[in-house]
């Protein structure tokens, strides 16, 4: 047995041989002088070091580009809609991506001018073009991070105030970009929820004045949350939304997004024929409620989420109002006619409710979806100004 095994190693070496002579001719580790006194490793390097950078790829994606804040906000987007698997992850993602890519289309194009085409054209050392390909992505990270976050991280790191941004290290950007881009997308994610908050609130206020209790409010609210986010164009609002609070974007903006001016509401020879003058004080009422537009500031403070909250209460009251004193009115009269005919049937207090909120829900709502269309829209469009 040893015999035969000390046979077949001896066979095996000989068939590896000539293979082994022909990888020590193989240059594997060479480097040359490049220009600019760096050095110019062999390709079988540079390959290894490319395959390696590959796998820090999806940390970069998720850390140092736009794809944190979007995915968040998507992600709080459907939790607010109540469809907890409409869209799928994998849309979310996908959409996500793409954003990121079209938002980051002015960085890589940096990095691709000012670090790949010098390297392939060997006027730069592979040192040399790590470091300019990171400019562009560091000036992307400074514009967006919050002076508060470096502050935290930069005396974390024991390290003295930086004279200049260029003095900041990646060790403290990086963070400091990562925990600053989750405290924006959740600021966006708030304003996101409340159109679809006020929804919920009168929904389960008119389930309970009419004796629905058993009803789930989730299940009623669904229909009414999507047609708003419809009839709004939410995605597109949404979107552009997004992409205008990075401040990079600007640039592509004035090619691709129509001027921030076109967001705001149409002059009044655009109107629609059912645009009421109580319409229109409405909206006068909602504009000075604490809503930002684009071409103002207004960062979010304490002061201003009162304002968006206070805002919020009152359109909730407006839009329940009518449902309310119907159901109000209705359940006196029931009430009434009970106490003096002595019929306790729950059905004659029940029916009654049911045909008058439908009713008021005819009647008044046309003009309740104008309102909270409206209401949504301006609340959307106000994203940039208060995250910039």
């Amino acid at each position: 047995m040893p015999a035969r095994l000390l046979r077949g190693v001896s066979l095996l070496a000989l068939l590896l041989a000539p293979m082994l002579a022909d990888a020590q001719a193989l240059p594997a580790v060479t480097s040359s002088p490049a220009a600019g006194g760096g050095t110019q490793w062999s390709l079988s390097i540079q390959t290894l070091l490319l395959l390696t950078g590959l796998t820090f790829l999806p940390a970069m994606l998720l850390m140092m580009t736009s794809f944190t804040r979007i995915i968040i906000v998507l992600s709080l987007l459907r939790h607010a809609l109540g469809t907890q698997t409409s869209p799928p992850n994998q849309v979310i993602v996908g959409l996500a991506l793409f954003l990121t890519f079209f938002i980051m289309a002015p960085v890589t194009e940096r990095i691709y001018n000012e670090a790949y085409l010098p390297l392939s054209e060997n006027k730069l050392s592979f040192q040399a073009a790590l470091d300019q390909g990171a400019v562009p992505l560091r000036a992307f990270m400074l514009k967006q991070v919050r002076e508060a976050d470096l502050a935290t991280f930069t005396k974390v790191a024991k390290l003295p105030v930086p004279a200049r941004a260029d003095d900041i290290p990646m060790r403290v950007l990086i963070p400091a970009f990562v925990t600053s881009e989750l405290k924006t997308a959740f600021q966006i994610g708030f304003i996101v929820f409340i159109p679809f908050l006020i929804i919920d609130m009168v929904v389960a206020s008119v389930l309970m004045s009419m004796g629905m209790m058993m009803m789930s409010p989730v299940i009623v609210a669904l229909p009414f949350k999507i047609m708003l986010f419809v009839l709004v164009d939410g995605w597109n609002l949404l979107v552009g939304s997004l992409v205008m609070s990075f401040r990079t974007w600007n640039r592509l903006a004035k090619h691709f997004c129509p001027p921030i001016s076109s967001f705001r509401r149409k002059p009044e020879s655009s109107r629609p024929p059912n645009w009421t003058p109580a319409f229109a004080g409405v909206t006068r009422f909602i504009s000075s409620g604490g809503v930002c537009h684009n071409d103002r500031k207004c960062v979010m403070t304490p002061t201003t989420v009162i304002e968006i909250g206070r805002n919020a209460i009152e359109i909730t009251l407006m839009i329940s109002a009518p449902l309310f004193l119907a159901a109000l009115v209705t359940g006196l009269i029931v009430s009434i006619f009970q106490a003096a005919t002595q019929i306790n049937e729950a059905t004659l207090s029940f029916v009654p409710k049911l045909v008058v909120i439908f009713i008021t829900m005819i009647v008044a709502g046309p003009w309740m979806i104008a309102v909270m269309t409206d209401y949504m829209r301006r609340l959307y469009e106000s994203i940039p100004g208060m995250i910039g």
